[in-house]
């Protein structure tokens, strides 16, 4: 790599470069301050959480944790939760033993979308698909969740409009 004596005109390309992330970092800033305004947080919260949590995605999670007052444990646990989706992305599940963590992952996250009776049907038409598919294609188990999943919004959808 070449040396440049300009560190100035160094220093401007990488702020040319790095202008498109930092858009999209800075509306998503804004985005999170404002929902953490009006979750009740305070300036040094919501800076600790800034600075603290490296996921925006977690970020969110946690914020409404502790924001209905489930405290700091379950807005840890509900983050990492959901951060393990990155590590199945990044590994073979299979490989390191964890080819049902999606289906667990899944399950986890449950009991936060149940809204009551009217969820009964679509629950249970997406959770037959998903076995049944889970115990057909063993091998492609992730694929009966997306399947289940939108089968399961799509009969929700029509349930809620009658």
């Amino acid at each position: 790599m070449k040396q440049s004596n300009n560190w100035y005109l160094e220093l401007l390309f990488g702020m040319r470069d790095m202008l498109p992330m930092s858009v999209a970092a800075a509306t998503y800033g804004l985005a999170f301050g404002l929902l953490a305004t009006q979750s009740g947080f305070n300036i040094f919260q919501t800076i600790s959480m800034s600075a603290l949590v490296f996921g925006g995605s977690s970020q969110l999670v946690a914020m409404e944790q502790l924001s209905i007052g489930l405290g700091a444990a379950s807005a840890i646990l509900a983050g990492s939760a959901l951060n393990m989706r990155i590590l199945l992305v990044t590994a073979t599940p299979q490989a390191i033993g964890l080819d049902f963590a999606i289906i667990a992952i899944f399950v986890a996250t449950l009991p936060g979308m149940w809204r009551g009776t009217k969820d009964v049907l679509p629950w249970l038409l997406a959770s037959g698909i998903v076995l049944i598919w889970g115990a057909l294609f063993p091998e492609y188990a992730s694929w009966g969740l997306i399947g289940g999943a939108v089968i399961g919004a799509i009969c929700a959808g029509l349930n809620n409009e009658h």
